[in-house]
C-alpha cells in the first residue's frame, strides 16, 4: 500500500504516504475515491493531516482532482508536514486548484507544527488523540 488513512477522531483525517508511486500505477485515483467517501460519509466538516515526507502525489491531473475535493461541504481544512522543498511545489500545485476559502499555508516541516495551524483552523481539532503514540508510529 502506498499511502495509509486513519480516522482519528470523527473530525479528523491523518493520511500518510508510505512510497512514491511505481511508474505506471495510479494508486492516486484510488486515493481520491477513499478520501470521496470519507467526506461523503461525514456528518461534520473533516481536517486532514497529511505526511508527505515518504510519498506524495505528483501527476498535475490528480492535483487538480483532489483540489476540487476542497469544494467538497464536509472538508474542513487541511495541512501537510514534509521534509523536502519538493513537497512544498506539488502543494503549491493543489493550492491552485483548491477553493479559495481552504487555502492557507499548508505544508510545515513538523507534525507538531501542521496540528499547530490546524488548532487555527479549529480549536480544539488535536484534542483526545494519542500523539505520542502516533508520533512513534510515524516514526517507523
Amino acid at each position: 500500500m502506498f499511502y495509509r488513512m486513519q480516522l482519528l477522531k470523527d473530525d479528523l483525517l491523518l493520511i500518510r504516504w508510505q512510497s512514491k508511486p511505481m511508474e505506471g500505477y495510479k494508486p492516486q485515483t484510488e486515493y481520491i475515491a477513499e478520501l470521496r467517501n470519507y467526506l461523503d460519509a461525514a456528518t461534520q466538516p473533516i481536517y486532514v493531516v497529511s505526511d508527505l515526507r515518504r510519498g506524495k502525489i505528483t501527476d498535475v491531473h490528480m492535483l487538480q482532482q483532489l483540489g476540487r475535493l476542497t469544494y467538497h461541504p464536509m472538508y474542513g481544512g487541511g495541512v501537510a508536514f514534509a521534509d523536502d522543498i519538493s513537497a512544498e511545489v506539488y502543494v503549491g500545485v493543489f493550492s491552485h486548484f483548491a477553493a479559495r476559502s481552504k487555502r492557507e499555508r499548508e505544508v510545515y516541516n513538523s507534525l507538531a507544527d501542521a496540528l499547530a495551524h490546524l488548532e487555527t483552523l479549529k480549536a480544539g481539532i488535536s484534542a483526545g488523540v494519542d500523539w505520542e503514540s502516533l508520533h512513534q508510529q510515524l516514526q517507523d
